[in-house]
C-alpha cells in the first residue's frame, strides 16, 4: 500500500504535465459570429456619436468646418499617428540612458552544502566536515551598465524618432488642408442640392403630367406618331440626364454629411456659403517666380522628404558605430545572506571590450548600402520638387479655365432664364405647346445647376491653387483649440480669402518669408 502511494507521488509531475499539454490543445481560433460583429459594430457607431457635441438644424459654413476638424474620424486617425511618433521619439530618448538594473534570488537546499577535510597525504578525512554555506541563501543586485555602442545608436535613433515626428506633422498639415477642402466643396454642393430640391420636385410632378398626355397621344391613331417618338426619345434622354444631375446632389449631400462625422438620416439645412467662396478673381499678371520660392519652401511633401533624407544620412553614422569594438561598463552593490562569508556586501565593476571583426570587414558594403539609400531619398526628393513646380502651374491653368467656364455659364443661365419665361408667357396666350415649355424649363434648370456647380469647381480650382503653393488654408493649431476658437479662426481666414487676392497672398507671404529685415 505504502509503495503504491509513493508511485503515485512519483507521477504526480508527469499527470500534471500532461493535463497542462492536454488543455493546450484544447484552444483554437475563434473568429467572431455575426451577432457579436452586429453587436460590436452598433456599440462602435454609438459611441461614435454620443461623444460629439449636439448639432443644430440649421448650420453655417464655418460651424460645418469646425464640427469636420474635431470629429472627423480619418483625420483623427492621422492625429492619432502624429501622437504615437511623438511617443515613439520620447522612448527612443531612454535608449541613450545606462542600464540601471536590479535582481534578487532566494536558493533553499533540504541539507547543508558540507565537504570532508583532507589528511596529509591529500586523501578526505572523514571524521571531520566543513561547512561552506547557510541552506537558505539570500542575495541581490543594483547595478548600472553601459554600452557606448548602444548609446551611439540610441542617440541615432532617437535623431530618426524626432524626424519621423517632424514627417508626421507634414502629413497631419498636408490631410488638415485635403480635409479643409473637402469639406468647402461638399459643403457648397449639397446646398445646392437643397436650393434645388423643391424646384426638382415641381418639375417632376409637370413632367410626369406631360409624359400621361404624350402617351394617351400615342394611342389616338389619328395623331401623327413621328413627332410624337421622336419628341419623347429627346424627352427620355433629357429625363436621364436629370436622374444622373439628382444622383451627384444626392451623393454630394452623404458625402458632406460623412466629412462633419453626422449621421447619414439625420436632416440639416445649410445657410448660404460665404462670399469667399463664389469670388472669381483675376490672376493675370502673377508673379510665377515667388509662386515658386513659397512653393518650395511651403509645401509638406517636399519638407517631409527634406526629413526623410536626413534620415538616410543617419545611415551612414550607424554603419560606422556597429564596426566598431564594444565597450561595456558595468559597476554594481551587492549583498548575499550566506553567514560564512566574511564580507555579505561589496561593489563591483567591470570593462569589457568586445569585437565583432565581420562587422568591420562588412562596413563597405553597409556604407554603399546608405549611400545608395540617399541617392534614392535625394532622387525622390527631385522628383518631388519639379512635380510640385509643375502642379502649381497645372493648378493655376485649371483655376484660369473653370473661371472662364463658369462667366459664360452665369450668361447661359441668364438666357435661358429669359427663354423660360417668354415661353411660359406665351404657353399662359396659349401661343406655345407644353412640350416647348418644359423643354426650355429643363435647360434653364441644367443651365442654372451647371453654374451653381461650376461656382463650386471654382473655390474647388482656387483651393488646389493655394494648396498647391503650401499654402495652410487653416493652421495645425486649429485643431489643438477650443471650439470656440476654432471658429475664430475660420472666420478670420475667410475674410482674409473675401479681401486679399491669391496675387496680394502671393506677394505678402513672399515678403514674410524671403524679405525678414
Amino acid at each position: 500500500m505504502l509503495s503504491g502511494r509513493l508511485l503515485v507521488q512519483n507521477k504526480k509531475p508527469y499527470i500534471f504535465f500532461f493535463a497542462l499539454l492536454l488543455s493546450a490543445c484544447q484552444f483554437a481560433p475563434r473568429p467572431f459570429c455575426p451577432a457579436q460583429l452586429y453587436q460590436k459594430a452598433q456599440n462602435d457607431v454609438c459611441q461614435v456619436f454620443s461623444q460629439q457635441a449636439p448639432l443644430c438644424k440649421e448650420i453655417d459654413f464655418k460651424h460645418a468646418m469646425a464640427r469636420g476638424l474635431r470629429y472627423n474620424l480619418d483625420y483623427r486617425v492621422k492625429q492619432a499617428n502624429a501622437a504615437i511618433k511623438i511617443g515613439q521619439m520620447k522612448l527612443a530618448e531612454f535608449a541613450m540612458l545606462p542600464v540601471a538594473g536590479l535582481s534578487g534570488s532566494t536558493y533553499s537546499r533540504n541539507n547543508d552544502d558540507a565537504t570532508f577535510s583532507s589528511n596529509p597525504d591529500g586523501s578526505p578525512n572523514r571524521n571531520l566536515i566543513a561547512f561552506g554555506a547557510d541552506r537558505h541563501i539570500r542575495t541581490w543586485r543594483a547595478g548600472l551598465q553601459w554600452n557606448l555602442i548602444d548609446l551611439g545608436m540610441g542617440y541615432i535613433k532617437t535623431k530618426e524618432a524626432s524626424e519621423l515626428v517632424l514627417i508626421a506633422e507634414e502629413e497631419a498639415r498636408k490631410d488638415l488642408q485635403k480635409l479643409v477642402q473637402d469639406i468647402r466643396v461638399a459643403y457648397w454642393t449639397a446646398f445646392v442640392a437643397q436650393e434645388l430640391k423643391k424646384e426638382l420636385q415641381s418639375f417632376h410632378t409637370r413632367l410626369e403630367q406631360f409624359k400621361d398626355t404624350l402617351d394617351k397621344a400615342l394611342i389616338d391613331k389619328t395623331i401623327p406618331k413621328e413627332d410624337l417618338l421622336t419628341y419623347q426619345s429627346a424627352l427620355l434622354d433629357e429625363n436621364r440626364r436629370l436622374v444622373q444631375l439628382e444622383d451627384r446632389l444626392k451623393k454630394a449631400e452623404f458625402i458632406f454629411k460623412s466629412l462633419i462625422n453626422i449621421p447619414a438620416n439625420q436632416s440639416i439645412i445649410l445657410k448660404e456659403p460665404p462670399v469667399a467662396l463664389t469670388k472669381i478673381q483675376n490672376l493675370r499678371g502673377l508673379n510665377f517666380e515667388k509662386l515658386d520660392a513659397i512653393t518650395l519652401v511651403n509645401r509638406p511633401e517636399l519638407r517631409g522628404q527634406g526629413y526623410q533624407k536626413r534620415i538616410a544620412e543617419l545611415g551612414t553614422k550607424a554603419a560606422v558605430l556597429q564596426a566598431l569594438p564594444i565597450l561595456t561598463l558595468s559597476a554594481g552593490r551587492n549583498y548575499n545572506s550566506n553567514s560564512f562569508l566574511v564580507n555579505k556586501f561589496w561593489n563591483d565593476k567591470s570593462i569589457e571590450v568586445s569585437w565583432n571583426i565581420f562587422n568591420l570587414v562588412s562596413l563597405p558594403v553597409s556604407l554603399r548600402e546608405a549611400e545608395t539609400q540617399i541617392k534614392f531619398e535625394n532622387l525622390k526628393l527631385m522628383a518631388l520638387t519639379l512635380g510640385a513646380l509643375n502642379e502649381t502651374r497645372i493648378a493655376f491653368a485649371h483655376y484660369q479655365n473653370i473661371a472662364n467656364e463658369c462667366r459664360v455659364a452665369k450668361k447661359q443661365t441668364v438666357n435661358a432664364n429669359r427663354l423660360y419665361h417668354y415661353t411660359k408667357n406665351k404657353f399662359s396666350a396659349n401661343r406655345a405647346s407644353k412640350q416647348q415649355l418644359i423643354t426650355t424649363q429643363l435647360q434653364y434648370i441644367y443651365a442654372k445647376v451647371d453654374e451653381l456647380l461650376l461656382l463650386s469647381d471654382t473655390a474647388l480650382a482656387l483651393g488646389e491653387l493655394y494648396i498647391a503653393s503650401g499654402f495652410d488654408v487653416l493652421p495645425i493649431e486649429a485643431t489643438r483649440v477650443s471650439s470656440q476658437e476654432v471658429l475664430c479662426i475660420i472666420e478670420d481666414r475667410l475674410k482674409e480669402q473675401e479681401n486679399l487676392s491669391f496675387k496680394a497672398y502671393v506677394d505678402m507671404t513672399y515678403d514674410r518669408i524671403f524679405c525678414k529685415t
